[in-house]
């Protein structure tokens, strides 16, 4: 099956990585591998950085979190959110209350659709609005 040229990794994919016992655990480490070694564009948020080092630190410690802030550094890219996005997600949140997305994920969204990226997530809110979604 060919792979996209983008993928934006989402909070929920994050947490299954780092949590060895999440039902999601291996699935997120076998599909995060396989876009490595095709050499995919990945990319996160600012806020989904944010929210996953701020996980990782509460449920893992310091040195874990140091670790995955370091192991992601050369592969994710980041993609900082600024205020005219920022707007954007509200208004879709606000638009669209009953998605059950937050903040975070509608930013998630819409630089989605920005970089025509699928979006590598757990959360099936996202296939939900017609995004693509990995895994499949």
């Amino acid at each position: 099956m060919p792979l996209p040229e983008r993928v934006i990794i989402d909070g929920s994919t994050f947490c299954a990585l780092l949590t060895v016992p999440d039902a999601n655990h291996q699935l997120a480490v076998y599909t995060y591998e396989r876009l490595i070694d095709r050499e995919q564009e990945l990319w996160t948020t600012s806020y989904v950085l944010i929210e996953s080092l701020s996980f990782a630190r509460k449920r893992l410690g310091f040195e874990a979190t140091r670790v995955f802030a370091e192991s992601i550094r050369d592969i994710v890219h980041i993609f900082w959110i600024e205020s005219i996005v920022y707007e954007e997600a509200w208004e879709q949140l606000m638009h669209i209350q009953s998605t059950g997305l937050s903040l975070v994920d509608w930013l998630t969204a819409v630089i989605a659709k920005r970089l025509r990226a699928y979006v590598f997530t757990f959360n099936k809110r996202f296939a939900e609005l017609g995004m693509a979604v990995l895994p499949r």
